[in-house]
C-alpha cells in the first residue's frame, strides 16, 4: 500500500509539473516592430510530450553500461570464438555448443538441414512481418496525423504536443491512459476520505442519538411492567 500511494503521488507531481509549463509561448514584438491589428499572435510550435526517443535512448543507454560492465570483467574472463573460459572453466556459445552437441550425438548432417530451413523460414518471416509493419504504420501514420491535426486546429496553443507518427502517438496514448488512471485513482481516494470522514461524524452520530432514545423508552417500559408484576404476586399471596 506505501509503494503504491508513492506511486501515485510521484506520479501525481510529475503530471502537474507538466501541465504548470508552458508549451506555447506567443513572440512579442521587438525592436521597432509593431504589430497590426489584423495579424493573428504568433506561436512556437511545442516538442511533442512523450515519444520512443525516450526508450531507444533508454535502452541505448543499458546497452552501454552492459558493455562497461563486460570491459570492468573481462580481465577475468577468457573470450573465444567458440566460446569463453571464466576461473578457469570453459563454456561454449549456445550456438556452437549445440554443433558440438550434434556432432558428438552423429547428427550433424540433421543439425545443419534444420539450420538451413529454419534460416529459410526466418527471412520469410521478416519479409511478411516487416510488410505487414509497413502497411499498419502507413494507416497509423493517417489516423495520427487526422487526430493530431484536429486537436491541434482546437487548441493551437498546445500545436506539436502530440506526435503524428503512430509509434510515438501510440505512446503517447498510452501515458495519458497511465495518467488519467493514476488521477481517477487519487480522485477516488480523496473521495473515500471526505465519505468516510462525513459517515463518521454524520451517521455515527444518528445511531448514537437513535441508541439513547431506545434506551430510554426501554427504560420507560420496563419501569411501567414493573408494578404490574409486583402487584400481581401480592394478588396471588393474599389468595
Amino acid at each position: 500500500m506505501v509503494s503504491t500511494r508513492v506511486l501515485l503521488v510521484l506520479c501525481l507531481a510529475v503530471t502537474v509539473t507538466l501541465a504548470a509549463s508552458k508549451p506555447a509561448i506567443e513572440k512579442k514584438p521587438q525592436g521597432n516592430e509593431k504589430k497590426e491589428a489584423g495579424d493573428a499572435p504568433t506561436v512556437e510550435k511545442s516538442k511533442p510530450l512523450l515519444t520512443s526517443t525516450l526508450f531507444s535512448d533508454t535502452y541505448n543507454l543499458a546497452l552501454d553500461l552492459s558493455d562497461m560492465a563486460w570491459v570492468l570483467l573481462e580481465s577475468k574472463i577468457q573470450r573465444f570464438e567458440t566460446g569463453f573460459v571464466i576461473a578457469g572453466f570453459g563454456m561454449y556459445w549456445p550456438y556452437h555448443g549445440a554443433v558440438e552437441l550434434a556432432k558428438k550425438a552423429g547428427k550433424h548432417p540433421e543439425f545443419s538441414q534444420a539450420e538451413k530451413q529454419l534460416s529459410t523460414l526466418k527471412l520469410t518471416l521478416t519479409a511478411h512481418v516487416a510488410t505487414v509493419w509497413g502497411s499498419v504504420t502507413a494507416r497509423g501514420d493517417q489516423v495520427a496525423e487526422l487526430i493530431a491535426t484536429k486537436f491541434e486546429t482546437a487548441m493551437p496553443k498546445h500545436k506539436g504536443v502530440i506526435p503524428h507518427n503512430f509509434l510515438d502517438f501510440s505512446i503517447f496514448i498510452l501515458y495519458i491512459s497511465f495518467v488519467l488512471y493514476v488521477l481517477l485513482k487519487c480522485v477516488r481516494f480523496v473521495l473515500r476520505i471526505v465519505f468516510g470522514i462525513f459517515c463518521c461524524v454524520c451517521c455515527c452520530g444518528c445511531l448514537r442519538r437513535g441508541n439513547k432514545t431506545d434506551a430510554k423508552s426501554k427504560g420507560k417500559e420496563t419501569a411501567g411492567k414493573a408494578p404490574a408484576g409486583k402487584a400481581g404476586k401480592v394478588s396471588g399471596g393474599k389468595k
